[in-house]
């Protein structure tokens, strides 16, 4: 019997209750909020043979840039590496892009996750570390565009859909392009109000358009949110 998440995206060697975990864990990354990392670790020390816990774990650890974080990104990619003969293909371009990333081949690794969104455009994680590092990279024509590509494969009956609206507000927003960046911003907090990157994609388009009075009353009406 295969295991699919809630996007129906097959997970290795997993159950039902270690995939609720991982959403768990991958809904405390989308809001900033909580104790991703500590939350799959503790499913990891239980559960050390669950493919896309590491995978996550890694790739949770490629967003700290920090020196002193490396050796533990590392170790936890190595174990998935090890596991990658459980793995199916979707994860197997995971730990691939993590081992560009690791590498230092940043543009790599956002190509191996690009490539991952074509056959897989519901991978949230695989969209998020793209997004993310296209933010790093200042790469901002794919801030708004690698989001716009994968769009034809959501709607409000996917779960995360406002996650993807957050990131194309920003992209958007970056891209000048403010009154359809603000349209999705809101549309994403009004989906799930937790949503602190779609708050700040809001807050960025009022910023940029000088709207100060609006801005610091839209942070303040949020602020329980973030």
């Amino acid at each position: 019997m295969t295991i699919t998440d809630c996007r129906d995206l097959a997970v290795s060697n997993a159950d039902s209750a270690l995939v609720a975990a991982l959403e768990n864990a991958h809904e405390m990354f989308l809001t900033y909020s909580g104790d991703p990392l500590g939350e799959i670790t503790e499913v990891l020390d239980a559960e050390p043979d669950f493919v896309m816990g590491q995978i996550f774990r890694a790739a949770l650890l490629t967003q700290a840039m920090e020196t002193r974080i490396y050796p533990d990104l590392v170790n936890t990619l190595k174990a998935a590496e090890a596991l990658a003969p459980r793995a199916n293909e979707r994860e197997r371009r995971h730990i691939e892009a993590i081992r560009a990333w690791a590498d230092g081949d940043f543009h790599g690794a956002v190509d191996l996750w690009d490539a991952l969104l074509v056959q897989f455009p519901r991978d949230l994680l695989a969209l998020q570390l793209a997004h993310l590092s296209d933010v790093l990279l200042g790469d901002t024509d794919n801030q708004r565009d690698r989001v716009a590509r994968i769009l034809h494969a959501w709607d409000e009956s996917v779960p995360g859909y406002g996650y993807v609206l957050g990131l194309y507000a920003f992209g958007l927003e970056e891209n000048r392009d403010f009154d359809i960046a603000e349209e999705c911003g809101r549309r994403a907090v009004a989906m799930n109000p937790k949503d602190s990157y779609a708050i700040h994609a809001v807050g960025h388009v009022m910023e940029s358009q000088g709207r100060q009075s609006g801005g610091i009353n839209w942070m303040r009406s949020r602020q329980q949110d973030w």
